[in-house]
């Protein structure tokens, strides 16, 4: 087997008999050089030797989405930023976005913390109404109690881990809410 390294630094190779193991030494030589990067799971990222990568490898975590870069001593974990953009919420039980000059109640995650926003009014204020349902990918794994600002006053909402946010407290009948939430998404 012989082997050409092309312009762009790839490497070609070509059937011939000679030179097999310096052709092969050049190649993983290249891979060193370039790095790698290995997909697993974060169970068997976890179960890694160091004889198993080459410093400056990347691993991606297949089930989570985390990317680790190989040092010297062990994988270090780095700052992927997953962002979803805004995701509009519907909300229920009469409750409204306040206008179009201020912000609509929605969603939206980087990496997991999930940010929750919006101005809403007029819906059913009676304690444990829902407001609205988190998508899934976006929901806490226990309960959150957050604090809100209704009818200038701190209130208290809860959001569940099957998504639902809802009044944990009674404020007046009609009022404005002002959703500033925030949380890591575990479901």
């Amino acid at each position: 087997m012989g082997n050409v390294v092309n312009a762009d630094g790839s490497v070609q190779i070509t059937p011939t008999p000679t030179q097999t193991v310096a052709d092969m030494q050049r190649i993983a030589d290249r891979v060193e050089q370039i790095g790698g990067v290995l997909r697993v799971t974060s169970t068997e990222r976890q179960q890694l030797t160091a004889g198993q990568t080459k410093v400056g490898w990347l691993i991606s975590e297949t089930d989570t989405g985390l990317v680790y870069l190989r040092t010297a001593d062990r994988p270090q974990g780095l700052l992927i930023i997953e962002d979803t953009g805004w995701i509009d919420l519907t909300l229920a039980n009469g409750w409204q976005n306040w206008g179009e000059a201020y912000e609509i109640a929605r969603v939206r995650r980087l990496n997991r913390t999930v940010h929750v926003t919006g101005l809403i009014r007029n819906g059913d204020p009676g304690i444990g109404v829902r407001i609205t349902t988190l998508p899934v990918g976006f929901r806490p794994g226990k309960v959150q109690q957050k604090v809100v600002w209704a009818n200038g006053q701190a209130r208290q909402v809860d959001i569940y881990p099957d998504g639902r946010i809802l009044i944990g407290d009674t404020p007046t009948s009609t009022f404005r809410m002002t959703l500033d939430m925030s949380f890591v998404a575990e479901q």
